[in-house]
C-alpha cells in the first residue's frame, strides 16, 4: 500500500522539478508550488497527500503541483524571494517549507509583437493558514480562478459558472439578421424597456444574461437633468478648467476607411511583423484631432456653432467626471440596481452640439449610460458570434485640425492598432468583403432625457446622437468591471464570467 501511494503521489507531484519549469507550463496552467525546505514537516506531507487525491483529468487541465528542494535558483542565477532565503533564516537555519501559487499567464493578443521571454517571475499568493489543510481548496480556487472541491470536482459555484456561461452562447436577444434589415424585409429589434428594477431582479433578468435594456427615468432623482442648462454649465466650472476636446469631421468619430486618402501613406513605414498579420492591412481607424480649451469656451463653441459652420463637431468624450469636472459630481448619482453588485472603474461625460456618431466598436466595461440632455440611439450587436463583425488589429491614424481655418489633415498614420473597432460601415457594408455581417444580429435602442441604457460589456455599439431644444447633448456614463470578461481581439474566443464575482454566484442559485 505504501509503495502505490508512492508511485501516485510520483506522477501527481515529480520527484523535483527546476525552477525554469515554471516558465514552460505558466502560459497553459496556474502552478501550484512546494517550495520543500523541510521534506518531513506537516505541510510537506500534507501538500503530497492533497495533490494525490485531488489530481484528476479535470484538475490537470488547468493546475499543475510542482515542488522544489533548496537552493531556489532560476536560471539566471537570482533567488525566488521567499521566507526562507531572508538573512535571519540563513544564520539560524530555521527554514520552513512554504506553498506559493504562479498564476496562469495568458498570451495577450493585443500585443502583435511576440513578447520577450522571461528569466524569473514573481509568485503570486502564498498559503499561510497556521492549520495546514483548512480552507487549502479556497485557497487555490480563490488565486487560480478555478471552481474544484478537495476531491477535484467541479464544485456547485463552478456548475452555475458553466451554465451561466454556456446560456451566453446559446442566448438569441433577436432573430432578425442585418440580412433581413438590409433587404428591408424586417425592421431592427427594439430593446426591452423597464421601469428603474431591484439590485435583484436586475442581477438575475440583466446583468447575469448579459442583456441590454433600456430604463425608463433612471435619472428621475438627478438634479443634472434639472439644472444643466448650457448657461448653467458655464457658472460651475471655474473659468480656467482646461479640457481635452475631440473635434471630427461631418460629425463621425473613429470611422474605419482606406489608407491611401492618407497625405502619408507612401512615406510612412510600418513595422513588418505588425502589418502582416493585419487582416485589413489597406484600412485605417480615424481617430480624431485633439484641442485644448478651456470648459468655457467649449460650452461657447457648441452655443454658438461656431464650428459646426466648417462641418466639424467637437465632443468632450471618455473624460472623467471627478478627474476633470468634480464640481458636477454632487447632481449625479450612481444606480444603485448595478452598482450594488459591480465595481466601479469610472464614470465619464459625453458632451457635443448633438450631432455626433460615434461609430461600431464595442468596450471592456459593463456600461450605464445615462442621458441628460438630448437623445441617443445605440445600434448593437451581441458578442457571441464576433467574426460576424470582424473583430481584429486595425491601424489607428489621427487626424490633424487647424483651428485657425478650421480644416483637417490626414497625415498621422500610427504604428499601433486599434483593438476595438470593426471595419464594417453599417449604413453601407460591403458585403462583398464583409459578407458574414449579413448574419449579425442587430438591435435599436432609444434612450431620452432622463433615461438610461444598460450596455454590457462587449457589446458592439454605434451611437447617433440628437440634440436637445438647447442645442446640445449631455450623458453620463458609469463603467464597471465587467461580469464577463473575453479575450480581445478574439473573434471565437466566448465570454468567461469574471472569478473577481465569484461571490455574487450564491445570489443566482
Amino acid at each position: 500500500m505504501l509503495l502505490e501511494t508512492a508511485v501516485v503521489l510520483f506522477f501527481v507531484v515529480p520527484a523535483y522539478s527546476s525552477l525554469s519549469e515554471i516558465l514552460q507550463l505558466q502560459s497553459n496552467y496556474c502552478i501550484v508550488a512546494l517550495l520543500d525546505s523541510s521534506p518531513h514537516s506537516i505541510l510537506s506531507e500534507f501538500f503530497r497527500s492533497f495533490a494525490s487525491e485531488f489530481s484528476n483529468n479535470v484538475t490537470e487541465n488547468e493546475i499543475r503541483f510542482l515542488q522544489f528542494q533548496p537552493p531556489f535558483i532560476w536560471n539566471d542565477g537570482t533567488e525566488l524571494s521567499n521566507d526562507c532565503l531572508t538573512d535571519d533564516v540563513r544564520s539560524t537555519g530555521s527554514c520552513t517549507s512554504e506553498i506559493i501559487v504562479f498564476k496562469r499567464v495568458f498570451t495577450d493578443p493585443k500585443c502583435l509583437f511576440p513578447p520577450p521571454k522571461p528569466e524569473k517571475v514573481s509568485f503570486d499568493a502564498k498559503y499561510a493558514d497556521p492549520i495546514y489543510g483548512v480552507d487549502f481548496v479556497n485557497f487555490i480556487n480563490r488565486n487560480c480562478g478555478t471552481y474544484f472541491t478537495k476531491e477535484g470536482k467541479i464544485n456547485n459555484e463552478g456548475i452555475l459558472k458553466n451554465d451561466l456561461e454556456t446560456a451566453l452562447t446559446a442566448s438569441r436577444n433577436t432573430e432578425v439578421t442585418m440580412r433581413d434589415v438590409l433587404r428591408e424585409k424586417a425592421p431592427y429589434t427594439s430593446c426591452n424597456v423597464i421601469e428603474v428594477p431591484s439590485p435583484e431582479s436586475f442581477l438575475g433578468n440583466f446583468l447575469s444574461i448579459s442583456k441590454p435594456v433600456v430604463i425608463k427615468k433612471a435619472a428621475a432623482n438627478w438634479p443634472a437633468v434639472e439644472k444643466w442648462s448650457l448657461k448653467f454649465l458655464e457658472t460651475i466650472i471655474p473659468m480656467d478648467r482646461k479640457v481635452s476636446v475631440k473635434v471630427a469631421p461631418f460629425g463621425e468619430f473613429e470611422g474605419v476607411e482606406n489608407i491611401s486618402l492618407w497625405e502619408d501613406f507612401e512615406s510612412f513605414e510600418f513595422p513588418e511583423l505588425v502589418k502582416k498579420n493585419l487582416p485589413f492591412a489597406d484600412l485605417v481607424v480615424v481617430r480624431p484631432a485633439i484641442l485644448s480649451m478651456t470648459f468655457h469656451q467649449l460650452v461657447k463653441a457648441i452655443a454658438s456653432k461656431e464650428f459646426a459652420k466648417y462641418n466639424a463637431s467637437l465632443y468632450l468624450e471618455y473624460s472623467s467626471v471627478k478627474d476633470y469636472l468634480d464640481e458636477m459630481t454632487a447632481d449625479v448619482r450612481e444606480p444603485r440596481f448595478i452598482s450594488e453588485w459591480l465595481s466601479l472603474e469610472s464614470s465619464n461625460i459625453w458632451f457635443s452640439d448633438g450631432n455626433t456618431l460615434g461609430k461600431l466598436h464595442f468596450d471592456p466595461f459593463d456600461n450605464i449610460l445615462v442621458m441628460v440632455e438630448g437623445e441617443k440611439e445605440v445600434t448593437l450587436f451581441d458578442p457571441f458570434d464576433n467574426s460576424n463583425l470582424y473583430e481584429s488589429h486595425i491601424q489607428e491614424a489621427n487626424l490633424s485640425f487647424n483651428p485657425r481655418n478650421k480644416t483637417f489633415q490626414r497625415r498621422g498614420l500610427q504604428q499601433f492598432t486599434s483593438v476595438v473597432m470593426s471595419p464594417v460601415d453599417i449604413a453601407k457594408p460591403n458585403l462583398q468583403r464583409f459578407s458574414k455581417f449579413a448574419d449579425a444580429r442587430p438591435m435599436k435602442c432609444k434612450i431620452s432625457k432622463g433615461d438610461a441604457l444598460f450596455l454590457p460589456a462587449f457589446w458592439w455599439h454605434e451611437v447617433q446622437s440628437f440634440p436637445s431644444r438647447q442645442n446640445f447633448n449631455l450623458a453620463i456614463n458609469f463603467w464597471y468591471e465587467p461580469l464577463y470578461q473575453k479575450v480581445f481581439p478574439c473573434a471565437t474566443c466566448p465570454l468567461k464570467f469574471n472569478h473577481a464575482y465569484r461571490h455574487l454566484l450564491q445570489h443566482l442559485f
